[in-house]
């Protein structure tokens, strides 16, 4: 299996080839250098350090997709620390569950995301909580000290050393979609969450990624890193939106993006336009292959390819191009070199060819 470099490691080698060249832009305004998102991973790490955060600490993130989201995740990396996503839509016991199998001390959170976490508190070891986009205000609510300050205004200050993470430390932890009961916490080596990206097809030349998915979802975790580890440009946005879905493309010339089942019916529902087929997007990630497969590759002159994967186990099956299309609804794929599956039956012992098994 290939050993991919870890996201803070892409990030400084990025900054010393390339330092000028725009490394992440979020659809909603603003763009930042890959030397600009370096410093401000650190001065985000020097502001959790002020609040005591240190190496192997959890730090609870709910926070939009956007340039601070990945500043975030950064600045936690630099500390030695471990990010725990966690979706911005739970509310009430499931909030509470997932702040309590955290474990963490301080959560970082969006202004408009506080009440809820505030109302989520009890049996939890929150003691901090950081507001990055408040006005200066410092309160104490619930037994816990509330900061709302702007790590970005923070002077960036070199470190003595940088810290590269081995990859199989923790790159963060994402939360399961909770199927059956409350949400499960899983943790993630930098080397798996790498799998994530270990399909691809679309070769040489420089991707712009476009992913408008949330930073506790695989898709939008990987945001940043994909464009890293293909020496690309990434385009985030907060939520996916059928109405500037092609606007967003075409403004930014993404060549790159994933389409699950909503997405893509959403997009193939609106009405056909005679410059369809005119827009830079080369390439569709489709999770899973869907029936219309082929009229959206036709309608919009793209190519498309297919993986199975699962929070647990990121993407380590993949569908090539050959094979993403309608003749193979329902295929997962073929395993990537150094990964090994079995099909098993309830007892775990593998069930003969043509038999149906759980992978």
């Amino acid at each position: 299996m290939e050993r991919y470099p870890t996201l803070p490691e892409l990030v400084h080698k990025r900054m010393n080839e390339t330092p000028d060249v725009t490394a992440l832009t979020a659809a909603e305004g603003g763009s930042v250098t890959w030397r600009e998102l370096y410093e401000a991973s650190h001065k985000w790490a020097d502001w959790l350090r002020g609040y005591g955060v240190k190496s192997e600490d959890r730090v609870v993130t709910i926070i939009p997709q956007s340039l601070e989201s990945n500043f975030a995740w950064l600045g936690i990396a630099a500390t030695g620390g471990v990010e725990v996503s966690i979706n911005a839509n739970f509310r009430g016991e499931w909030l509470r569950h997932a702040l309590e199998t955290s474990t963490a001390k301080v959560v970082i959170v969006a202004a408009k995301h506080l009440q809820q976490v505030l109302d989520a508190l009890e049996r939890t070891r929150v003691e901090t909580i950081l507001v990055y986009d408040g006005a200066g205000e410092q309160l104490n609510a619930s037994g816990v000290q509330v900061v709302a300050e702007n790590p970005n205004a923070l002077p960036f200050v070199q470190p003595k050393k940088d810290h590269f993470p081995n990859r199989w430390d923790i790159a963060c932890v994402l939360y399961t979609s909770g199927t059956t009961g409350a949400s499960k916490a899983v943790q993630l080596p930098w080397q798996q969450l790498s799998l994530s990206m270990a399909v691809d097809y679309f070769g040489e030349g420089r991707q712009v990624f476009y992913l408008p998915y949330a930073p506790y979802h695989l898709s939008g975790r990987c945001a940043l890193f994909r464009g890293a580890l293909f020496n690309g440009h990434t385009v985030v946005r907060e939520v996916f939106s059928t109405s500037e879905f092609w606007p967003d493309v075409r403004k930014f010339g993404c060549t790159w993006t994933i389409l699950y089942s909503a997405p893509t019916r959403f997009l193939m529902a609106q009405p056909e336009q005679a410059d369809d087929a005119d827009n830079p997007l080369e390439w569709v990630l489709q999770c899973p292959i869907l029936p219309e497969v082929d009229r959206l590759k036709e309608r919009f002159n793209l190519n498309a390819y297919s993986v199975y994967g699962m929070t647990e186990i990121c993407s380590p099956i993949g569908v090539p191009p050959e094979f993403t299309d309608a003749a193979h609804v329902g295929c997962c794929g073929r395993a990537i070199e150094g990964v090994e599956t079995r099909l098993v039956d309830a007892n775990d012992y593998e069930v003969p060819d043509g038999e149906v098994g759980e992978l």
